[in-house]
């Protein structure tokens, strides 16, 4: 006599895909606090890599999962984890004056991504067209926030001025890095 059994997998290919995205998200916020280390302390914003690390995370995962890796590296920070630069914490990081820039991540990550995304074959220039807007999107909040603070002048001295040098840096090492990626991901 012949039994049958019928097995199913113990993970359906959807709670499999659930919780692959789930990794990726934590891995991506715990990138971003590993990138928020690297820093220049300059006052009132401290110069770091974490730009650097949402466009590599907004190419690499796509829109919508580094804007997901953003956020939960903002509920970090809300938990007073020490992830914001040079191990600091701070709960209350939306009353002070880097909030600008910290709110801005997810929204710069989602655009930067989604603007990707909507190339099948994006060449370099377009990857570097849309870090250069995620970028825009960084500085317009971060100095828009100082405001509350400073003066427009002062906002755009301290909070814009001297990241433009870097900044340029990063674009274009966001920008080929992302290039090398995205065309070894089509091969």
């Amino acid at each position: 006599m012949e039994v049958f059994i019928e097995s199913k997998p113990a993970f359906s290919t959807k709670t499999k895909s659930r919780a692959w995205t789930a990794f990726q998200v934590l891995i991506g916020s715990l990138f971003l606090a590993a990138c928020s280390q690297v820093s220049i302390p300059l006052y009132p914003v401290p110069m770091t890599m974490q730009t650097l690390g949402v466009f590599t995370l907004a190419i690499m995962q796509g829109g919508k999962k580094a804007s997901y890796s953003a956020l939960l590296y903002l509920a970090l920070v809300s938990l007073g984890l020490p992830v914001l630069a040079n191990g600091s914490s701070n709960a209350a990081w939306f009353a002070f004056p880097t909030a600008g820039y910290l709110v801005a991540f997810p929204i710069a990550a989602y655009v930067t991504g989604k603007l990707i995304s909507l190339r099948e074959k994006s060449s370099a220039l377009w990857v570097l067209m849309s870090v250069l807007v995620g970028k825009v999107i960084i500085y317009t909040l971060g100095v828009g926030f100082l405001t509350r603070l400073l003066s427009l002048k002062e906002s755009l001295m301290v909070g814009l001025v001297p990241f433009l040098p870097l900044a340029g840096v990063k674009l274009l090492l966001a920008s080929t890095l992302g290039g090398l990626w995205l065309r070894s991901k089509r091969k």
